[in-house]
């Protein structure tokens, strides 16, 4: 049995601890958030309700997952949650970090108790992470995360998600050579990913004689998703471009990867907290010109002028400038182009997984064995 407490402090100056008790013997834990000056924070379907004080959250798991149950005399109920912790078994392992939880702090909407819960679970993950990376092998999807968790004596490992094979690569030498430049977005919709700027970048396009339409893929992610889609349709009737801004909801892979060769530029102007978005090298692949913000891992994938366009702010003018350079300089786009091909073709699932393996083995001594299925 193992304990320990976290103590936090809000941005409004609102403090309380975070309590954890792991269970070694069965996988499971047990956490309280209390706040003393204010009482326990209380959710109840993801909305914050005044705290009493004889409320009690108390966070209950096993494995993977956890549950968040409310124990008020005569009040039961409770939520789903992804687990707080990881459990470290007496056996090899490795892990692998893909996101910055802290990074993306900054454009979470969250006011009052309940950014308060979501600072104090970001503080008790980051250092939960940092505990992971400090006792396992680990890698990390970009250089910034692996820079981040990397200790004396401890480095981890840079590498990058993907999801293309070697097969999947294009061979088509340029884009835009139809009459509609037609741009493509593939993101999650939350307040993370920057996206309510596009409809303006579209705009901004028309103005300047380019006649562009932007489809996004991909759905809202609860509640603070659902915001930002309507904000991203306001945005396009505030600017007079709904016939040119599409939403199309999430697409399944195997539909997705063979669609992007349908589009002529890729555009993400994504906000901190990533690591390296797979959808980079999926549009490298199809022969997609990117442009993306430099945050976060992404300049350890995209070089600019070389394999995409880093914009250096997520702004609609940012995004609309880089795409006027890409429709305007043939010679860039097709460079582009081409050595996306080249960085597609380095971080295929066969390459990144045998440098993977090549790791794991090394580091934890363990002989693999190549399985082949037919």
């Amino acid at each position: 049995m193992r304990s320990w407490s976290l103590e936090f402090t809000d941005d409004q100056g609102i403090s309380g601890s975070l309590e954890l008790t792991v269970d070694d013997s069965t996988a499971s834990f047990h956490a309280r958030v209390v706040v003393p000056d204010v009482g326990v924070i209380v959710v109840r379907d993801d909305e914050l309700a005044p705290p009493r004080r004889d409320d009690v959250l108390v966070v209950r798991g096993e494995g993977l997952w956890a549950e968040l149950l409310c124990e008020t005399p005569g009040e039961h109920w409770s939520i789903g949650l992804e687990a707080f912790g990881v459990r470290l078994f007496n056996r090899p392992e490795f892990a692998l970090v893909v996101g910055d939880l802290h990074a993306l702090l900054p454009s979470m909407p969250y006011r009052g108790l309940k950014r308060l819960l979501w600072r104090a679970y970001t503080a008790f993950e980051e250092r939960n992470v940092q505990r992971i990376a400090d006792r396992s092998l680990t890698f990390a999807n970009g250089e910034a995360l692996a820079v981040k968790h990397s200790r004396q004596g401890r480095a981890v490992i840079q590498t990058q998600t993907t999801t293309i094979d070697a097969d999947a690569v294009n061979t088509r030498e340029d884009t835009c050579n139809g009459g509609r430049v037609r741009m493509l977005t593939v993101s999650r919709i939350d307040p993370r990913k920057g996206l309510r700027v596009l409809p303006e970048a579209v705009r901004l396009l028309a103005d300047a004689g380019i006649d562009a339409a932007l489809d996004i893929v991909g759905g809202p992610v609860g509640a603070p998703g659902e915001d930002e889609r309507r904000a991203i349709v306001d945005a396009a009737n505030a600017h007079r471009v709904a016939d040119r801004v599409s939403l199309l909801g999430p697409v399944p892979l195997e539909r997705l990867l063979p669609a992007y060769r349908d589009y002529d530029i890729f555009v993400l102007p994504t906000l901190p907290g990533e690591g390296i978005p797979r959808v980079l090298l999926e549009a490298m692949a199809a022969g997609l010109p990117v442009v993306v913000t430099r945050v976060s891992g992404i300049p350890s994938l995209v070089t600019h002028e070389t394999n995409g366009l880093l914009l250096e702010s997520a702004s609609a003018s940012a995004v609309a400038d880089a795409v006027t350079r890409l429709v305007r300089d043939g010679a860039l786009r097709r460079r582009l182009i081409s050595h996306g091909y080249d960085t597609a073709r380095a971080h295929t699932l066969e390459a990144q997984a045998a440098r993977m393996m090549r790791d794991v083995s090394a580091r934890l001594g363990l002989s693999l064995r190549l399985s082949v299925t037919c």
